[in-house]
């Protein structure tokens, strides 16, 4: 596990992935897979795929979408944090980090923000990023750029004070295709984590 990373970097990264069907896909109804500090249910739809079965921190799941160019991806992991003696110190400290990030010159941004969020498993702040993808990895060739948008959050282990977790969700795909709501997938995602004892 690392110290806060760019986010931007990691969502980009896992947004190029393959989802080609593999042993790693996961089975339906899915099973709580449990990692460092959290446990987290995998949506009960086929397609979705595992990308990191052993790593004991990250869950890195990918699924092709509508069409062949088109990807879905969740992503949660934990991060070193700073202890803050209060709320606002964590809030102010995730938004500033995450607005300061530089894409790469690849990526042409739309819209970049953070706020605070509330809910009723830990306190946390709420991420979003829209792009222009105007290299775009493909497995079919497509003359058009495409769109890369993630709805997120960073939330605070609710014991273990240090550790923060990034929880998100991302599509990938044409300027011509309609968007599934990233920030409602997101909701979901954060409402099948759960928190646990952290261990390293």
């Amino acid at each position: 596990m690392r110290a806060f990373r760019l986010f931007l970097t990691v969502i980009l990264t896992l947004s190029a992935f393959s989802c080609a069907p593999t042993s790693n896909e996961i089975k339906t109804p899915p099973i709580k897979i449990y990692k460092a500090g959290y446990g987290f249910t995998p949506f009960n739809e086929p397609g979705w795929i595992l990308k990191n079965p052993d790593d004991k921190f990250a869950i890195e799941i990918t699924k092709q979408g509508p069409t062949p160019n088109s990807t879905y991806a969740i992503q949660i992991f934990p991060e070193k944090i700073p202890l803050f003696g209060k709320n606002d110190s964590f809030y102010d400290y995730v938004i500033s980090n995450y607005l300061a990030q530089k894409s790469d010159p690849r990526f042409e941004v739309i819209n970049i923000s953070a706020q605070k969020y509330e809910n009723d498993k830990t306190i946390c702040v709420e991420l979003h990023f829209k792009s222009i993808d105007k290299e775009p990895v493909k497995r079919e060739q497509y003359s058009g750029d495409m769109i890369l948008e993630s709805h997120g959050y960073m939330c605070r282990h609710p014991e273990t004070k240090d550790i923060g977790y990034f929880i998100n969700f991302s599509h990938r795909y044409h300027r011509d295709e309609v968007s599934i709501s990233v920030e409602e997938m997101a909701q979901k995602v954060l409402n099948t984590l759960d928190f646990i004892e952290f261990y390293y």
